[in-house]
């Protein structure tokens, strides 16, 4: 009986030095973002190789591509929110396993709202 109070009383004091040692500062933030400047950039970069797609729309629209980079800090197209899949395809063409020379966040998904117009 003994024993098993020295145990319990030896098991409490390690968690309770553990739980006390792993704090969170609440005024710093916990996750890591992208900065702005390497936004930019990377949009920069995915205009210009959007810029290379040929397809016609017949009326405005806009749609939402979401992807990831790897650890080659290569684009990785995960969904491309719409039903017609010529733009589907002509878009994960253009963009999957491009290189990008922005530094971000390796397995981050970014999402990029992109507006199609009609060219007469």
């Amino acid at each position: 009986m003994k024993s098993i109070k020295i145990f319990m009383l030896a098991i409490a004091i390690i968690s309770g030095s553990v739980l006390s040692a792993n704090t969170v500062d609440p005024t710093k933030p916990v996750g890591k973002t992208t900065s702005k400047e390497a936004k930019a950039s990377m949009n920069k970069q995915l205009v210009s190789l959007l810029s290379t797609s040929t397809f016609k729309v017949s009326e405005e629209t806009v749609i939402q591509i979401s992807f990831t980079v790897n650890k080659e800090n290569e684009i990785v197209v995960l969904n491309v929110s719409t039903d017609d899949l010529v733009i589907r395809n002509s878009i994960q063409n253009s963009l999957n396993y491009k290189k990008l020379s922005a530094k971000v966040i390796k397995g981050q998904t970014y999402f990029l709202p992109i507006r199609l117009v009609v060219d007469n």
